[in-house]
């Protein structure tokens, strides 16, 4: 028999999402964005096993390259997993 707990209608559990532990890659990428522009590459590949936050990654530093540029230009970074 299961045992059902009745809460109060104001009891509601919310997650907060945090995009962490993500130091080393961003800087990695950072490093290599700069480079990329200099250089006049077009285009960074992102590898690995499955499962461990690429395309989380990839939305962020998306986010951040917007953030950063949006003043200069556009950022066209396609997720083709």
């Amino acid at each position: 028999m299961a045992i059902k707990i009745k809460r109060p209608a104001f009891y509601k559990i919310s997650a907060v999402k945090e995009f962490t532990d993500r130091t080393e890659p961003r800087k990695a990428f950072w490093n290599r964005y700069a480079k990329m522009v200099s250089e006049g590459s077009t285009v960074i590949s992102f590898y690995g096993a499955g499962g461990v936050g690429k395309s989380a990654l990839l939305k962020k530093l998306e986010e951040e390259i917007k953030h950063r540029d949006k003043l200069t230009g556009n950022a066209n970074m396609s997720n083709t997993t």
